[in-house]
């Protein structure tokens, strides 16, 4: 029963990027050869975030591995293996950027579509699929943002679009953890503290762009 979870999990988590990969392919405005590439760099990103919270699941049950590395498959993730693998992404990058091999702000954008889209793929068949009333309230929250995307893409670059987007989602997710019991992203338990990291980080972001355009 519980490996039946898991696979359908995977499957729900699997159609979710692949229909956020398709919404940015007709979203984005780059050439065709470019958002392939673009979708291909995501992928291999995606993948190594995988194994990072398998990493994480390691580490964070480091006596559980040591006495019973097999056991390790049968733990589910936890928010701390969610939170060790954004670490490790977000310095995989870094030195991916820094010997020339990636494009953050590329990354960024196909990253931007492509998760509000699967998110909101994810949880649509959440309450669909698994009848998990729990979508609600973000559910709609995802529609209205993404409703929003789809009305100002052509009207804003997407580096400014970006942080307004990004500061909505993370402060109604941030009053949902403090309303309610939990909150998910893509079935990860997050806690409030994330989401106002997110918001502030989106903060300076809106700023130096502003300061970019003042400049410009």
């Amino acid at each position: 029963m519980a490996a039946t979870a898991v696979m359908e999990s995977i499957a729900m988590m699997i159609m979710s990027f692949l229909a956020g990969f398709i919404f940015f392919y007709f979203i984005s405005s780059q050439e065709k050869t470019e958002k392939k590439n673009q979708i291909s760099v995501l992928t291999s990103l995606l993948i190594d975030f995988v194994i990072y919270i398998w990493v994480g699941k390691i580490i964070v049950h480091m006596d559980i591995f040591f006495k019973d590395p097999i056991a390790i498959l049968a733990i589910p993730g936890n928010s701390q293996a969610f939170y060790l693998a954004v670490v490790f992404i977000l310095i995989h990058i870094f030195v991916q950027t820094k010997r020339g091999q990636l494009d953050p702000f590329k990354v960024m954008e196909v990253f931007f579509y492509t998760f509000f889209s699967a998110s909101f793929v994810y949880e649509f068949l959440q309450l669909t699929w698994n009848e998990d009333t729990y979508s609600w309230p973000y559910l709609p929250l995802l529609f209205v943002l993404l409703s929003g995307m789809v009305a100002l893409h052509d009207r804003m670059p997407s580096m400014r679009l970006m942080p307004i987007i990004v500061f909505i989602w993370s402060m109604g997710q941030l009053l949902f953890a403090i309303n309610r019991p939990f909150t998910t992203v893509f079935g990860y338990s997050i806690d409030w503290w994330f989401f106002l990291l997110i918001a502030i980080a989106m903060l300076f972001v809106a700023v130096i762009n502003r300061r970019e355009r003042v400049k410009s």
